[in-house]
């Protein structure tokens, strides 16, 4: 796992092929800290699109690329960086509390802002927020109508 199976295989694909890669993407493909983190982050992403298919029954590929929902692809990129650094170079190595500080605050942001959006949705709901103004410039009172865009009555 040291010199990095999969960089070692993207290295003999492309030695002959007409077009070198860079020595920084071999590099990068030869961490294994960086593969997990990126292999954890596109399987959270791709069961994002899968689980939206069981519920919408549409293929929706524009999710691949998106943030929020779940599951979390920014907690599942920290703790695969986090879990590899540990394995790699263990836990008495300097590097492992600054990723265990990095991911346990990513996580705790990420927790916070579902639940402030939550929150927001929940207000937004109850018809606490009753005047809007529609893009025409007409007010409308009581709950926002999911068909037209609705900007706050400040703006």
């Amino acid at each position: 796992m040291l010199n990095g199976a999969f960089g070692l295989a993207l290295l003999s694909i492309t030695s002959h092929a007409k077009v070198k890669i860079s020595p920084f993407v071999a590099t990068l493909a030869a961490n294994p800290t960086f593969i997990s983190g990126l292999f954890a982050w596109f399987i959270a992403q791709s069961m994002k699109v899968f689980l939206n298919f069981f519920v919408e029954r549409k293929w929706d590929l524009r999710i691949l690329f998106a943030s929020g929902g779940m599951p979390s692809s920014h907690s599942a990129l920290c703790t695969a960086l986090t879990t590899s650094v540990a394995f790699c170079h263990g836990v008495a190595d300097s590097l492992f509390p600054v990723c265990l500080g990095f991911s346990l605050i990513v996580m705790y942001d990420a927790i916070g802002v579902r639940r402030h959006a939550g929150m927001q949705a929940e207000e937004s709901n109850s018809g606490l927020y009753s005047n809007f103004i529609l893009e025409g410039g007409i007010e409308f009172g009581g709950r926002s109508s999911s068909s037209s865009r609705l900007h706050d009555a400040a703006e």
